[in-house]
């Protein structure tokens, strides 16, 4: 059986040979040995074992979780596959957020965010070059992406300069990144060549200045 794990390197796995390991050290073969076992039966040698049971459950690991999420003890099955092994539970809050966000951006819709997002950028780019400041990847908008920039700002030197301004960007090997989303405004790019201004006019140096 070929599988792969973290970061796709593959690898072989013989269920045999590990049901032959687990018997001769009298171990039952659990969960964290392996996920993508869980839905195969690895019974090669214990007849007596049939299945694997879950420590607890939750409502998640049912086979019919309740609609209203209220456990009733005549219908506590566990999941019949891998799912009976799940550890937490639904993340409510987070699902009606993402279903929120979800209907807010089918709303507004996706071409009319993208058109948003590559506005700002022109106008960032465009601020930057009256800084004299450099962009760390393309300018035309068929080979940029809509939402992300690099500005050739040393991140070491800056970073704290901006959090001190209340400015939140991420560093990268070239400069700082400037995310965009639809929330986004003119008046965000504004402020942020603001706070690059203010430090090349205090200082004396041009923005490119660290």
């Amino acid at each position: 059986m070929a599988t792969t794990y973290l970061l796709g390197f593959p690898f072989s796995i013989e269920l045999p040979e590990i049901g032959r390991f687990r018997a001769t050290g009298g171990i039952a073969l659990t969960p964290e040995f392996a996920a993508v076992l869980i839905a195969i039966s690895v019974n090669s040698s214990d007849r007596t074992r049939t299945e694997l049971e879950p420590a607890y459950l939750a409502a998640i690991s049912l086979a019919n979780p309740p609609s209203d999420f209220i456990a009733r003890p005549d219908d506590i099955a566990p999941a019949p596959t891998s799912g009976r092994f799940e550890l937490g539970n639904f993340n409510l809050p987070a699902i009606q957020a993402l279903g929120a966000a979800l209907d807010l951006i089918n709303e507004l819709g996706v071409e009319k965010i993208q058109a948003h997002c590559f506005d700002l950028g022109d106008r960032l780019i465009a601020g930057l070059d009256e800084l004299g400041v450099g962009l760390v990847g393309p300018r035309d908008r068929s080979n940029r992406a809509p939402h992300i920039y690099v500005a050739a700002l040393p991140a070491d030197d800056w970073i704290d300069y901006f959090a001190s301004n209340d400015v939140r960007v991420s560093p990268e090997r070239d400069g700082v990144r400037i995310s965009l989303g639809m929330f986004n405004t003119e008046a965000d790019i504004d402020c942020f060549l603001a706070v690059v201004k203010e430090r090349g006019s205090s200082t004396g140096r041009s923005s490119k200045a660290t």
